[in-house]
Order: structure tokens, then C-alpha cells, then sequence
């Protein structure tokens, strides 16, 4: 990871590496994120300072960039503190982005993908989201 790389520059490229790229790779549709789980993982092994930087991860994790680095959508968000949990829709298939370059749009209905049978209350509640 390049040294002149913001703190959120750093979360958002170990997100997309260790969360949404593998879950794209293995064809899932969505992928779920936990803000305490990124900041852990990244302080043991040390790209992260161990003070001060959970309210940066929830941040990172809800905001717009990564969406559209990543061509993830945050379909829903739950929880405080370390147990703050993000869903997000995995576009296929991913093309290379950058934020000069990204220009998101709302899909139509008609683009939307189909989600599958609820499985839980949060999936219920995604599929009422969307329709």
C-alpha cells in the first residue's frame, strides 16, 4: 500500500481486497462488512494506528467512494460501534473505477437484480427496500 495513501484510501483498498473482491471472485451477490472485523484485522496487522480510528472505518464504509471504486451499492446498515454491519449489492461484472471517473446512476426497476428468497428478517427488509 502506497505510503502517501490517506487512512481511508488504506480502509477502502483492504475492504475491496480482503471483503468485496473475494466475494465478487466467488459469484456471491452480496457481501456483508463489519466495522469492528476491518478495524481489528487492520490494527494486527498494522495498518491501522490502534487508537482513534473505528468512527474513521464506519465512515469509510458507508460513504460514496468505496461504493464506486468497488461497484458495490450499500443496500442497508445496522448496529453501533464495532458492531456496525454494512450490506452491499456486488455489481457484475466490475469494471475498474476511479473516483474522477465514476459516474453513478440510480438503476431502473428493470435493471435491479432479482434477490433471492429471504433467508432472514434483514433480507426481508432489503427486498422491501428495493422494490
Amino acid at each position: 500500500m502506497g505510503t502517501n495513501m490517506t487512512q481511508a484510501d488504506r480502509i477502502r483498498q483492504f475492504v475491496a481486497n480482503n471483503y468485496i473482491e473475494p466475494a465478487r471472485r466467488a459469484g456471491e451477490e452480496y457481501v456483508t462488512v463489519r466495522a469492528g472485523d476491518v478495524d481489528k484485522s487492520m490494527v494486527n496487522r498494522k495498518l491501522l494506528p490502534p487508537m482513534s480510528r473505528l468512527p474513521n472505518v464506519v465512515q469509510v464504509l458507508g460513504g460514496k467512494k468505496l461504493q464506486d471504486l468497488v461497484n458495490v451499492e450499500l443496500v442497508d446498515w445496522h448496529g453501533k460501534g464495532t458492531n456496525t454491519t454494512f450490506l452491499y449489492l456486488i455489481r457484475q461484472p466490475f469494471y475498474a473505477r476511479t473516483i474522477e471517473s465514476a459516474s453513478p446512476r440510480r438503476l431502473e426497476s428493470s435493471e435491479m437484480p432479482r434477490l433471492p428468497e429471504p433467508k432472514s428478517s434483514l433480507t426481508s427488509r432489503i427486498r422491501k427496500m428495493l422494490q
